[in-house]
């Protein structure tokens, strides 16, 4: 983790502590009882919620919900901020400056080496002094419901990390792993000790020219497989690898997850985050900046009248008899699982069919970002909103009737990676 820079929300009218530029994803877990295997309380405290209400959750949570086309099991943390209060905010969108822009530019120069062509651009962007690079910058003015987007890419023909229906970077990667082409494992982590420190000095950078506001934490890190065309053939091989990181901004402390995907419910919508791709040797592939925006107090969404102002917090308990529940109701209020690639719940007549299998890893107290689209009365900017986020992995497989483990093909939602399974509005309990 880089070293520490003190920052503060530009525009956010709450006093934040002192913050990390850039950091690992981590929330605190607090002592307390377990839960059960049937969902009840353990030797668990009150807890009314409110004002550091949600102190009191538990250290562990072991949901066990089992339906017809459902298998939930697991146990996981929970884990919950440090900040004394989770008020809403209003998100109010950003755009750059011609003077900001050129600054951005000069610290892609400063860190990856990259000129640009001055006074060559279009409406969209303009190359790089050796053409090899495309940055692509909005002009016109960014408007309270658009997001600024400064996004770089590398324009080689012969090179993609891209999936198709047929090519999926992360297949790829594992099959150069399988055949001994991505080096070894402690040539893959100098490595991405490396690119990490190179990607952290540019967040750090974009800090100190007031770029960016609030602190970032990395969200992902992903090997990737990189396919290159040859020449001759005109053929796309595999034989390269390359890796993805990608920083999200927070609020205060609280993580503000919104790239993940969502098993149950709407998927989540990102603040803004910053993402990097480079091949094996170190070579800029991509460097997505998606969003800037300043944040401010939402008075009365869930209490907090003025900031700072203590807001109601659901209780966990509360959150999780809601997941669980909605969990068991599912397939019978919804019919199906969302499509691309999740499970339909359709049972066969002797009692075999299609079961998704999810194993619950853990829960967090965060912020959602909610765009004005989604939010009744609304017209422009977005909102976070504090909710219970439940995580876990999921596979889809079938099952006969009485048994509890998945037989034939099984496959994996999301490549196996941990998703939300289900988010908790923690003002009032509703399901996002």
């Amino acid at each position: 983790v880089c070293a520490a820079l003190a920052l503060c929300l530009c525009g956010c009218q709450v006093p934040r502590p002192e913050l990390p530029v850039v950091g690992e994803k981590k929330t605190e877990s607090r002592a307390g009882g377990g839960y059960g295997a049937e969902g009840g309380a353990a030797e668990k405290g009150e807890n009314p919620g409110g004002e550091m209400g949600w102190k009191d959750a538990p250290s562990s949570y072991a949901p066990q919900v089992r339906t017809e086309t459902i298998r939930l099991a697991g146990e996981g943390e929970v884990q919950v901020p440090q900040e004394a209060a989770l008020p809403a905010y209003r998100v109010v969108n950003e755009p750059y400056s011609e003077a900001e822009y050129g600054r951005y530019k000069e610290i892609v120069r400063e860190i990856y080496g990259i000129s640009w062509k001055e006074g060559e651009r279009d409406a969209q962007g303009e190359f790089s002094g050796d053409g090899m690079y495309y940055l692509s910058f909005p002009f016109t003015d960014v408007s309270k419901d658009k997001t600024a987007i400064l996004w770089i890419d590398r324009m080689d023909p012969n090179l993609t990390f891209a999936g198709d229906g047929e090519y999926q970077p992360d297949e790829g990667f594992r099959l150069l792993v399988s055949r001994g082409e991505a080096g070894t494992e402690e040539e893959r982590e100098m490595l991405r000790q490396r690119l990490e420190e190179k990607s952290e000095a540019f967040i750090r950078r974009l800090s100190e020219e007031e770029l960016c506001s609030g602190a970032f934490v990395r969200d992902e890190v992903r090997w990737l497989g990189i396919r290159t065309r040859n020449e001759a053939s005109g053929e796309w091989e595999q034989g390269r690898y390359g890796l993805e990181l990608v920083y999200e901004r927070t609020c205060g402390n609280v993580p503000v997850p919104g790239r993940e995907p969502t098993l149950m419910g709407k998927p989540g919508s990102a603040i803004q985050y910053i993402g990097f791709v480079y091949a094996d040797d170190g070579t800029l592939l991509e460097l997505k900046n998606i969003g800037r925006q300043s944040l401010e107090v939402d008075g009365g969404r869930n209490g907090a009248e003025k900031a700072g102002e203590a807001a109601f917090i659901l209780p966990f308990d509360a959150a999780a008899q809601i997941f669980e529940q909605y969990v068991r109701t599912y397939d019978d209020t919804h019919g199906a699982f969302p499509t691309g690639g999740f499970a339909e719940s359709a049972a066969a007549g002797d009692g075999a069919g299609t079961v998704t299998a999810i194993r619950f890893t853990r829960a967090a107290l965060e912020y959602r970002y909610v765009p004005a689209a989604e939010e009744e009365g609304a017209e422009e900017g977005g909102f976070l909103r504090p909710v219970w986020n439940f995580y876990g992995t999921a596979s889809v497989g079938q099952t006969r009737a009485g048994e509890r483990s998945l037989e034939g093909e099984i496959t994996p939602v999301a490549n196996g990676r941990e998703i939300i399974l289900v988010s908790v509005d923690a003002a009032d309990g509703s399901i996002f």
